[in-house]
């Protein structure tokens, strides 16, 4: 004799999904940690944003200076490169160490209220890009330096952006 059984389980959406329509619901919560995250970062500060702009610089001269020498036949606007791939390589470092440290800094938070645990995560994402929006403003000062005209490889920015936010989200 068979008998079936019915468990709760079986009729829950995947947890990807309930964890995405909890996001959606805390959107206010969202915005709030952004803003948090934005005003701590440049709060009391006179150069937070231009120190946000100047950080990549010393390193992007540096590897400039070096690697220009031995890549200038192979590709005439090294430092453009460098700085693009510079840029991307900050943003997806830094959101990944200030996620880890949000969320041992917000455990203490999720006991006292409930949150989707991706919340802490996709609040420091969002900062982060909102960082590198402001870095790229680099990019297009080196672009007027070097007098390189837009084309389609900069028509290729927004889904590279969307790209390098999904993979650092995933590996956060």
């Amino acid at each position: 004799m068979t008998t079936s059984y019915d468990y709760d389980s079986d009729r829950r959406p995947p947890r990807a999904l309930e964890e995405f329509r909890e996001l959606l619901r805390s959107g206010p919560l969202l915005r709030a940690l952004v803003e948090r995250n934005i005003k701590i970062r440049y709060k009391r500060s006179v150069f937070g944003l231009l120190w946000t702009i100047a950080n990549p610089m010393p390193m992007l001269l540096v590897v400039s200076l070096v690697l220009t020498r031995l890549l200038s036949k192979y590709t005439p606007s090294y430092p453009l490169f460098a700085c693009a791939g510079l840029l991307l390589w900050t943003f997806f470092a830094q959101t990944t160490t200030l996620v880890t440290y949000e969320i041992a800094a917000g455990i203490d938070l999720w006991r006292r209220t409930r949150i989707p645990k991706t919340a802490l995560a996709l609040a420091t994402l969002a900062t982060s890009l909102f960082n590198l929006l402001t870095t790229l403003v680099v990019l297009i000062v080196i672009m007027l330096i070097i007098c390189r005209p837009l084309g389609a490889p900069q028509l290729s920015l927004l889904p590279t952006l969307l790209l390098t936010s999904l993979i650092t989200f995933g590996a956060t």
